[in-house]
């Protein structure tokens, strides 16, 4: 502890992110509110997660705080905050201005949801024209994620509704998020068809004061890599039940 204690201190004086002679670094996080996850700045597995890494690094105080995931995205774009986190990493595109870690906290597989009359699979979604009559939406915090037009949604419980009634065309989401919202009326009508799993990382701002930032904050994970608190938090993260 004592060694790991005194590498970080070295990293971060390294990196010039505080004084030789300040007692600690504050990195400011934003964490998205996601239920189960981050519910509140008292509540959900990451926040455990959180503060379980501020206990074991003297040198580093997180300053926590639970937003709306735009919110925390403009908040780093804008220089008024370090970290924000979990965001979802498409190769297709993302938030301007920021970068994304190479950590993988978990991965999140997509879904698209069609009415069952109208069925549309995931090679028919990737043959799409970026610009077609077809309506799909996505929510709209997420439209980054793809290339196409999409349509943004602010409800996907409504979205879910609206593809069992035939008023959209498709709803193409987080699978875990929209399986919570299938009932066993709105089911029978709608069809579901895999399409892609993708990584959930933390973001920070691409400039050198954001990867200074970031490699300190990706070091407090790396520090615990081997204890057996940690390895849990990380499987109960990675196996959540959206739908409990």
């Amino acid at each position: 502890m004592i060694r790991s204690t005194l590498f970080l201190r070295l990293l971060i004086v390294s990196l010039g992110l505080f004084s030789p002679h300040a007692s600690s670094i504050e990195l400011v996080v934003r964490v998205s509110e996601l239920p189960g996850f981050a519910d509140s700045n008292e509540s959900g597995l990451l926040i455990e997660l959180l503060k379980y890494l501020d206990s074991k690094a003297p040198d580093v105080e997180l300053n926590v705080d639970v937003v709306p995931f735009s919110r925390a995205v403009a908040l780093v774009q804008n220089n008024q905050a370090d970290i924000q986190l979990p965001i979802i990493h498409s190769s297709d595109g993302g938030p301007s201005g920021l970068a994304y870690s190479g950590r993988v906290l978990f991965n999140v597989p997509f879904a698209i949801y069609s009415n069952k009359s109208k069925p549309i699979s995931a090679s028919d979604f990737d043959a799409v024209p970026y610009s077609s009559n077809l309506t799909i939406e996505t929510d709209a915090a997420h439209l980054y994620m793809f290339r196409r037009t999409l349509h943004a949604s602010v409800c996907i419980k409504c979205s879910v509704e609206k593809v069992a009634l035939g008023r959209v065309d498709a709803l193409i989401y987080a699978e875990p998020i929209v399986s919570a919202h299938l009932n066993s009326a709105n089911r029978e009508l709608i069809h579901k068809a895999p399409y892609k799993s993708y990584p959930v990382k933390f973001a920070f701002q691409d400039t050198a004061k954001g990867r200074k930032a970031s490699e300190v904050f990706e070091r407090l994970f790396v520090l615990q890599v081997d204890s057996p608190d940690f390895v849990e938090f990380m499987t109960r993260i990675q196996n959540f039940d959206f739908k409990q």
